[in-house]
């Protein structure tokens, strides 16, 4: 994960690898979410270049922002 402007935080790469389990899968981006709570991160943002890894992200609160870039915002919710 990178950092950009303004607190907000980017998944620099990702890539699912179909011998992975869907619930490990969806672990890890609840350690990645919590991380960015815990940074204090307004969003994170998320470019996809996967049908699968859109259901992922749409499953855990992300919102396409632009389709033409596949990009996905994630609203941090702090507690």
């Amino acid at each position: 994960m990178m950092e950009l402007q303004s607190g907000c935080g980017q998944i620099k790469e990702m890539r699912l690898v179909e011998q992975v389990a869907p619930v490990q899968i969806l672990a890890v981006f609840e350690l990645i979410q919590s991380y960015a709570q815990e940074q204090h991160f307004k969003e994170l943002h998320v470019v996809s270049h996967s049908t699968n890894l859109n259901r992922i992200l749409q499953h855990q609160q992300f919102v396409l922002e632009d389709v033409e870039k596949n990009l996905w915002i994630y609203k941090v919710n702090h507690k």
